[in-house]
């Protein structure tokens, strides 16, 4: 994770090499990218206000159309394209793995009705109407069992719809394979990043420290965060926008 509005370089003007790779650079190239998005960004807000119509407050189209096409199809569309959650089907040739196979099957079925993968995959189809639509997927620690007397780590699937406002990708490639980054922006309070034990103490005492808590991409704001004031917490909560790269 890069903390980007922090600059890593308290003590002097050297980059700062993490596991090979050099954050300073890292952090500019990631925020050029996001800057060079802007246009994209804009675009697809407007498209967003005419979905929603006249009539969502502040956050509304300037056109005033009885009968919202947009709206209409976006949703028609979706619909199609995500009748419901995602089924896996397990099968096999040999006889006596059947029954392990269809446990498997239910437990997978199970799981993605526990994620709520149907309706990422979603919201993600709804997002691609507008600019990309992307699902970042992962393991999280679900903590640990006792195995033959061993403690074994536990680990989780998630999926999670990311907006295209907090969406960054390495810009000077010219394919998806040559891409040397991608990163999705979130805030975290303070106490959040304390007790999430990922961050050690003098990494968070660093980002409370620091002087300069500007971020080019912190003068825009998550779309759903204009109509559902999610941000508010900063109002009276010390946050900090991080990248998740």
């Amino acid at each position: 994770m890069v903390d980007s509005n922090h600059h890593y370089d308290d003590q002097d003007d050297s980059d700062t090499i993490d596991n090979g790779v050099n954050i300073t650079r890292l952090r500019e190239a990631l925020l050029e990218s996001y800057r060079r998005l802007k246009p994209f960004r804009e675009n697809r807000q407007t498209f967003i206000k005419e979905y929603a119509g006249p009539m969502h407050g502040d956050f509304a189209g300037k056109d005033s159309n009885m009968v919202n096409n947009i709206h209409q199809y976006v949703n028609v569309v979706s619909r199609l394209l995500t009748p419901g959650d995602p089924q896996v089907t397990i099968d096999t040739y040999h006889q006596d793995l059947l029954p392990d196979s269809r446990s498997l099957e239910i437990a997978l079925n199970n799981k993605i009705k526990e994620i709520n993968l149907g309706t990422i995959i979603e919201r993600a189809v709804v997002e691609s109407q507008f600019a990309l639509g992307v699902v970042k997927v992962g393991l999280e620690s679900g903590g640990t069992f006792n195995s033959g007397g061993q403690e074994v780590d536990v680990t989780n699937p998630f999926a999670e719809s990311i907006e295209f406002s907090d969406f960054v990708w390495d810009l000077e490639s010219s394919n998806y394979e040559s891409v040397q980054f991608v990163g999705d922006r979130f805030s975290k309070t303070i106490q959040e990043l304390e007790d999430s034990g990922i961050f050690s103490k003098e990494a968070i005492d660093k980002i409370k420290n620091s002087s300069s808590r500007e971020d080019p991409s912190n003068d825009e704001k998550p779309t759903h965060s204009l109509v559902s004031g999610e941000r508010y917490q900063e109002q009276f909560q010390e946050t900090v926008m991080l990248w998740n790269v």
